[in-house]
């Protein structure tokens, strides 16, 4: 889940700084889905690798700040994924 869309096709994924970046793996995204805050289910949890939608939300808002029920998400379904680390 993210606030931000993201384009169809091919990424990579890096973590480190801009100046010395570290590859950690490459995807592909294929769908993405639209859907507010106050909309999330207990399946979106379990696909995105939580053991409830209480630490979904909980972590989204971590990173996020607080988001209000109508706070648009963008749920990005991927594959291809190849592991770099």
């Amino acid at each position: 889940m993210r606030l931000h869309k993201s384009r169809l096709g091919h990424h990579k994924a890096y973590a480190g700084s801009y100046y010395k970046p570290v590859l950690l793996g490459e995807f592909d995204i294929i769908k993405i889905c639209e859907l507010k805050f106050k909309d999330l289910t207990e399946q979106n949890a379990n696909d995105d690798g939580f053991n409830n939608m209480q630490e979904l939300k909980s972590e989204l808002e971590l990173l996020n700040g607080k988001l209000e029920s109508d706070t648009i998400l963008w749920q990005h379904w991927a594959d291809n994924l190849k592991d770099y680390s």
